[in-house]
Protein backbone atom coordinates (compact mmCIF):
# COMPACT_ATOMS: atom_id res chain seq x y z
CA UNK A 1 0.00 0.00 0.00
CA UNK A 2 1.31 3.49 -0.89
CA UNK A 3 4.38 1.79 -2.39
CA UNK A 4 5.44 0.28 0.95
CA UNK A 5 5.73 -3.15 2.58
CA UNK A 6 6.16 -3.78 6.31
CA UNK A 7 8.56 -6.26 7.89
CA UNK A 8 8.79 -6.75 11.63
CA UNK A 9 10.60 -8.96 14.09
CA UNK A 10 9.23 -10.20 17.42
CA UNK A 11 11.71 -11.43 20.02
CA UNK A 12 10.84 -13.52 23.06
CA UNK A 13 12.40 -11.72 26.04
CA UNK A 14 10.96 -14.24 28.53
CA UNK A 15 12.81 -17.11 30.21
CA UNK A 16 10.20 -19.53 28.83
CA UNK A 17 8.67 -20.31 25.46
CA UNK A 18 5.89 -17.88 24.49
CA UNK A 19 2.84 -18.38 22.31
CA UNK A 20 2.51 -15.17 20.29
CA UNK A 21 -0.72 -14.08 18.57
CA UNK A 22 -0.36 -11.45 15.83
CA UNK A 23 -3.63 -9.82 14.77
CA UNK A 24 -3.99 -7.47 11.79
CA UNK A 25 -6.64 -4.71 11.77
CA UNK A 26 -7.66 -2.58 8.81
CA UNK A 27 -8.40 1.13 9.15
CA UNK A 28 -12.10 0.35 9.72
CA UNK A 29 -11.20 -1.67 12.87
CA UNK A 30 -11.92 -5.05 11.26
CA UNK A 31 -9.57 -7.84 12.30
CA UNK A 32 -8.81 -9.29 8.88
CA UNK A 33 -6.24 -11.95 9.84
CA UNK A 34 -4.66 -13.53 12.92
CA UNK A 35 -1.71 -15.89 13.23
CA UNK A 36 -0.11 -17.75 16.14
CA UNK A 37 3.56 -18.63 16.54
CA UNK A 38 5.43 -20.34 19.39
CA UNK A 39 8.77 -18.60 20.02
CA UNK A 40 11.55 -20.07 22.16
CA UNK A 41 13.17 -18.00 24.93
CA UNK A 42 15.50 -15.40 23.43
CA UNK A 43 14.59 -16.23 19.84
CA UNK A 44 13.15 -13.84 17.23
CA UNK A 45 10.32 -14.44 14.78
CA UNK A 46 10.36 -12.57 11.47
CA UNK A 47 7.19 -11.48 9.65
CA UNK A 48 7.25 -10.17 6.08
CA UNK A 49 3.71 -8.84 5.64
CA UNK A 50 4.01 -8.93 1.84
CA UNK A 51 4.23 -12.75 1.96
CA UNK A 52 1.03 -13.22 4.03
CA UNK A 53 -1.44 -14.43 1.42
CA UNK A 54 -4.33 -14.20 3.89
CA UNK A 55 -4.04 -10.41 4.02
CA UNK A 56 -5.80 -8.30 1.37
CA UNK A 57 -3.49 -6.89 -1.32
CA UNK A 58 -3.05 -4.00 -0.91
CA UNK A 59 -3.46 -3.68 2.86
CA UNK A 60 -3.31 -0.57 5.05
CA UNK A 61 -3.67 -1.11 8.77
CA UNK A 62 -1.96 -2.06 12.00
CA UNK A 63 -0.99 -5.06 14.09
CA UNK A 64 -1.48 -6.06 17.72
CA UNK A 65 0.94 -8.63 19.18
CA UNK A 66 0.05 -10.54 22.37
CA UNK A 67 2.25 -13.09 24.16
CA UNK A 68 1.46 -15.76 26.76
CA UNK A 69 3.64 -18.52 28.19
CA UNK A 70 2.97 -21.81 26.47
CA UNK A 71 3.18 -23.61 29.82
CA UNK A 72 0.72 -22.27 32.38
CA UNK A 73 -0.67 -19.50 30.21
CA UNK A 74 0.80 -16.61 32.18
CA UNK A 75 1.76 -13.30 30.54
CA UNK A 76 4.74 -13.51 28.20
CA UNK A 77 7.40 -10.89 27.45
CA UNK A 78 8.32 -9.70 23.95
CA UNK A 79 10.07 -6.95 22.01
CA UNK A 80 9.28 -5.86 18.48
CA UNK A 81 11.02 -3.74 15.85
CA UNK A 82 9.46 -2.62 12.59
CA UNK A 83 10.69 -1.65 9.13
CA UNK A 84 8.55 -0.09 6.41
CA UNK A 85 10.24 -0.60 3.06
CA UNK A 86 9.65 1.48 -0.07
CA UNK A 87 9.18 -0.90 -3.02
CA UNK A 88 9.05 1.67 -5.83
CA UNK A 89 12.10 3.64 -4.71
CA UNK A 90 14.97 3.47 -2.22
CA UNK A 91 13.71 4.14 1.29
CA UNK A 92 13.20 2.65 4.75
CA UNK A 93 11.37 3.79 7.88
CA UNK A 94 12.36 1.96 11.07
CA UNK A 95 10.85 2.19 14.56
CA UNK A 96 10.22 0.14 17.69
CA UNK A 97 7.03 -1.59 18.72
CA UNK A 98 5.39 0.02 21.76
CA UNK A 99 4.25 -1.96 24.80
CA UNK A 100 1.68 0.52 26.14
CA UNK A 101 -0.05 3.72 25.18
CA UNK A 102 -1.34 6.92 26.74
CA UNK A 103 -3.97 9.60 26.34
CA UNK A 104 -1.32 12.18 25.37
CA UNK A 105 1.61 11.77 22.99
CA UNK A 106 4.11 14.38 21.84
CA UNK A 107 5.59 14.61 18.33
CA UNK A 108 8.69 16.85 18.23
CA UNK A 109 8.71 17.15 14.43
CA UNK A 110 5.90 18.39 12.15
CA UNK A 111 6.64 19.45 8.56
CA UNK A 112 4.63 20.63 5.56
CA UNK A 113 6.61 21.08 2.36
CA UNK A 114 9.56 22.84 3.97
CA UNK A 115 13.21 22.75 2.91
CA UNK A 116 12.30 21.90 -0.66
CA UNK A 117 9.59 19.32 0.08
CA UNK A 118 10.07 17.68 3.49
CA UNK A 119 6.85 16.40 5.13
CA UNK A 120 5.60 14.43 8.13
CA UNK A 121 2.64 12.18 8.76
CA UNK A 122 1.60 10.37 11.93
CA UNK A 123 0.24 6.85 12.34
CA UNK A 124 -1.96 6.79 15.47
CA UNK A 125 -3.16 3.38 16.75
CA UNK A 126 -5.92 2.69 19.28
CA UNK A 127 -4.58 0.17 21.81
CA UNK A 128 -8.05 -0.86 22.98
CA UNK A 129 -9.50 -3.94 21.28
CA UNK A 130 -13.05 -3.12 22.38
CA UNK A 131 -13.62 0.66 22.38
CA UNK A 132 -13.21 3.37 19.75
CA UNK A 133 -11.82 6.81 20.55
CA UNK A 134 -11.67 10.31 19.08
CA UNK A 135 -8.09 11.50 18.54
CA UNK A 136 -7.11 15.14 18.05
CA UNK A 137 -3.71 16.15 16.72
CA UNK A 138 -2.83 19.78 17.45
CA UNK A 139 0.04 21.33 15.50
CA UNK A 140 1.98 24.28 16.93
CA UNK A 141 3.76 26.13 14.13
CA UNK A 142 7.13 27.77 14.69
CA UNK A 143 6.60 31.52 14.56
CA UNK A 144 2.97 31.23 15.70
CA UNK A 145 -0.24 29.46 14.73
CA UNK A 146 -2.15 26.41 16.03
CA UNK A 147 -4.01 23.95 13.80
CA UNK A 148 -5.87 20.76 14.71
CA UNK A 149 -7.58 17.73 13.20
CA UNK A 150 -9.80 15.09 14.85
CA UNK A 151 -10.52 11.55 13.66
CA UNK A 152 -12.37 8.59 15.18
CA UNK A 153 -10.23 5.45 15.47
CA UNK A 154 -11.90 2.08 16.00
CA UNK A 155 -10.75 -0.68 18.34
CA UNK A 156 -7.29 -1.93 17.39
CA UNK A 157 -7.22 0.25 14.28
CA UNK A 158 -5.02 3.13 13.19
CA UNK A 159 -5.55 6.42 11.40
CA UNK A 160 -3.13 8.58 9.44
CA UNK A 161 -2.71 12.28 10.16
CA UNK A 162 -0.90 14.11 7.36
CA UNK A 163 0.67 17.41 8.35
CA UNK A 164 -0.16 19.22 5.11
CA UNK A 165 -3.85 18.36 5.52
CA UNK A 166 -4.12 21.11 8.16
CA UNK A 167 -0.74 22.89 8.42
CA UNK A 168 -0.08 25.80 6.05
CA UNK A 169 2.34 25.17 3.23
CA UNK A 170 6.05 25.78 3.94
CA UNK A 171 5.70 25.53 7.72
CA UNK A 172 7.26 23.44 10.47
CA UNK A 173 6.64 22.90 14.15
CA UNK A 174 5.59 20.15 16.57
CA UNK A 175 2.37 18.41 17.56
CA UNK A 176 0.43 16.99 20.50
CA UNK A 177 -1.75 13.88 20.13
CA UNK A 178 -4.73 13.61 22.49
CA UNK A 179 -7.12 10.67 22.77
CA UNK A 180 -10.56 11.23 24.30
CA UNK A 181 -11.27 7.74 25.64
CA UNK A 182 -8.64 5.02 25.24
CA UNK A 183 -4.85 4.85 25.22
CA UNK A 184 -3.16 5.27 21.84
CA UNK A 185 0.35 5.05 20.44
CA UNK A 186 1.91 7.31 17.82
CA UNK A 187 4.61 6.96 15.17
CA UNK A 188 5.95 9.91 13.16
CA UNK A 189 7.14 9.48 9.57
CA UNK A 190 9.25 11.92 7.56
CA UNK A 191 9.46 11.87 3.79
CA UNK A 192 10.23 13.94 0.69
CA UNK A 193 13.40 15.03 -1.13
CA UNK A 194 15.08 11.80 -0.08
CA UNK A 195 13.85 11.61 3.51
CA UNK A 196 12.52 8.22 4.56
CA UNK A 197 12.59 7.96 8.32
CA UNK A 198 10.46 7.45 11.43
CA UNK A 199 10.39 8.21 15.16
CA UNK A 200 8.25 7.23 18.13
CA UNK A 201 5.88 9.67 19.78
CA UNK A 202 6.57 10.08 23.49
CA UNK A 203 4.22 10.38 26.45
CA UNK A 204 6.65 11.77 29.02
CA UNK A 205 9.63 14.13 29.12
CA UNK A 206 12.64 14.70 31.35
CA UNK A 207 14.66 17.65 32.62
CA UNK A 208 17.85 16.14 31.19
CA UNK A 209 18.04 14.07 28.01
CA UNK A 210 20.79 12.74 25.76
CA UNK A 211 21.37 12.05 22.07
CA UNK A 212 24.28 9.60 21.63
CA UNK A 213 24.91 10.02 17.87
CA UNK A 214 25.53 13.58 16.70
CA UNK A 215 27.65 14.74 13.75
CA UNK A 216 28.24 18.05 11.96
CA UNK A 217 30.22 17.96 8.72
CA UNK A 218 32.06 21.01 7.42
CA UNK A 219 30.34 22.99 4.69
CA UNK A 220 32.66 21.47 2.07
CA UNK A 221 32.16 17.86 3.21
CA UNK A 222 28.40 18.35 3.58
CA UNK A 223 28.12 19.74 0.06
CA UNK A 224 30.19 16.85 -1.31
CA UNK A 225 28.19 14.18 0.53
CA UNK A 226 31.24 13.18 2.57
CA UNK A 227 29.83 13.75 6.03
CA UNK A 228 26.66 13.77 8.08
CA UNK A 229 24.80 16.52 9.86
CA UNK A 230 22.45 15.98 12.81
CA UNK A 231 19.47 18.29 13.12
CA UNK A 232 17.84 18.28 16.56
CA UNK A 233 14.27 19.28 17.36
CA UNK A 234 13.51 19.80 21.07
CA UNK A 235 9.93 19.88 22.36
CA UNK A 236 8.53 21.08 25.68
CA UNK A 237 6.21 18.34 26.96
CA UNK A 238 5.69 19.84 30.42
CA UNK A 239 4.34 23.07 31.82
CA UNK A 240 4.98 26.23 29.80
CA UNK A 241 8.46 27.68 30.24
CA UNK A 242 8.69 31.36 31.02
CA UNK A 243 10.50 34.07 29.11
CA UNK A 244 14.14 34.04 30.17
CA UNK A 245 14.27 30.35 31.13
CA UNK A 246 17.41 28.69 29.78
CA UNK A 247 17.91 25.34 28.07
CA UNK A 248 21.48 24.23 27.32
CA UNK A 249 22.57 21.82 24.61
CA UNK A 250 26.10 20.58 25.29
CA UNK A 251 28.02 19.01 22.39
CA UNK A 252 30.55 16.50 23.74
CA UNK A 253 33.12 14.53 21.76
CA UNK A 254 33.93 10.78 21.85
CA UNK A 255 35.86 11.26 25.13
CA UNK A 256 33.09 13.26 26.78
CA UNK A 257 34.97 16.54 26.46
CA UNK A 258 32.73 19.58 26.00
CA UNK A 259 33.32 21.09 22.56
CA UNK A 260 30.61 23.74 22.55
CA UNK A 261 27.31 24.79 24.13
CA UNK A 262 24.17 26.11 22.50
CA UNK A 263 22.34 28.21 25.08
CA UNK A 264 18.67 28.68 24.23
CA UNK A 265 16.89 31.44 26.13
CA UNK A 266 13.11 31.21 26.03
CA UNK A 267 11.85 34.26 24.13
CA UNK A 268 8.98 36.61 24.90
CA UNK A 269 5.72 34.71 25.11
CA UNK A 270 7.39 31.65 26.66
CA UNK A 271 7.70 28.11 25.33
CA UNK A 272 4.25 26.55 25.62
CA UNK A 273 3.45 22.90 26.24
CA UNK A 274 3.87 21.20 22.87
CA UNK A 275 6.06 23.94 21.37
CA UNK A 276 9.57 23.25 20.10
CA UNK A 277 12.84 24.79 18.94
CA UNK A 278 15.84 23.50 16.97
CA UNK A 279 19.52 23.02 17.60
CA UNK A 280 22.63 21.77 15.81
CA UNK A 281 26.36 21.94 16.44
CA UNK A 282 26.75 25.18 14.47
CA UNK A 283 24.50 26.87 17.07
CA UNK A 284 27.30 26.06 19.54
CA UNK A 285 29.87 27.78 17.30
CA UNK A 286 31.25 24.57 15.80
CA UNK A 287 32.19 24.32 12.12
CA UNK A 288 32.71 20.57 12.51
CA UNK A 289 31.73 18.11 15.21
CA UNK A 290 32.03 14.34 15.63
CA UNK A 291 34.88 13.95 13.13
CA UNK A 292 38.42 13.68 14.48
CA UNK A 293 40.64 12.24 11.77
CA UNK A 294 40.33 8.48 12.00
CA UNK A 295 38.22 8.77 15.18
CA UNK A 296 34.50 9.43 15.08
CA UNK A 297 32.00 10.16 17.83
CA UNK A 298 29.96 12.83 19.45
CA UNK A 299 26.74 13.33 21.34
CA UNK A 300 24.54 16.01 22.86
CA UNK A 301 23.20 16.48 26.39
CA UNK A 302 20.14 18.73 26.75
CA UNK A 303 19.31 20.23 30.15
CA UNK A 304 16.23 22.29 30.95
CA UNK A 305 15.26 24.40 33.97
CA UNK A 306 14.44 22.63 37.23
CA UNK A 307 11.17 20.75 36.95
CA UNK A 308 10.98 21.00 33.16
CA UNK A 309 10.06 18.11 30.87
CA UNK A 310 11.69 17.89 27.45
CA UNK A 311 11.96 15.41 24.62
CA UNK A 312 13.93 15.52 21.36
CA UNK A 313 14.33 13.84 18.00
CA UNK A 314 17.66 13.79 16.16
CA UNK A 315 17.61 13.61 12.37
CA UNK A 316 20.96 12.32 11.05
CA UNK A 317 21.30 13.30 7.38
CA UNK A 318 23.66 12.99 4.44
CA UNK A 319 23.23 15.26 1.42
CA UNK A 320 23.52 13.07 -1.67
CA UNK A 321 22.86 15.94 -4.07
CA UNK A 322 21.94 19.59 -3.50
CA UNK A 323 18.76 19.64 -1.41
CA UNK A 324 18.36 15.84 -1.53
CA UNK A 325 18.88 14.05 1.80
CA UNK A 326 19.14 10.51 3.10
CA UNK A 327 18.21 10.58 6.79
CA UNK A 328 17.37 8.56 9.88
CA UNK A 329 15.59 9.73 13.03
CA UNK A 330 15.94 8.59 16.63
CA UNK A 331 14.45 9.62 19.97
CA UNK A 332 16.31 11.12 22.92
CA UNK A 333 16.98 9.10 26.08
CA UNK A 334 16.59 10.28 29.70
CA UNK A 335 19.71 11.03 31.76
CA UNK A 336 19.41 9.85 35.39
Amino acid sequence: MFGSNTIFSVQNADSEENSVVISFFDTSANMVYSMTQDIESGAPFYVDVATLTSLPDPFNGSAVIQATRTVGGGPGSIFSSVMELDVNSIGLKAFEGVASGGLFFYMPSALCNVFGGQNTSYAIQNTSLTTSTDVTVTYSISGGGVYSETKTIGAGAKASFIGCDVMPQNTLGAAVVQSATTDVIAIGKTYGVGLSSAFNGVDVGYQKIALPYVRWATDANWAAGLGQRTFITIQNVGAALAEGDVITIEYRDYAGVLQGTHTYTVPAGGLANGAKFNSNASEAGLDEFGYYGSIFGGGAVITGPAGSNLTAVARVSTQTSPGFLVSEDYNSQPVP
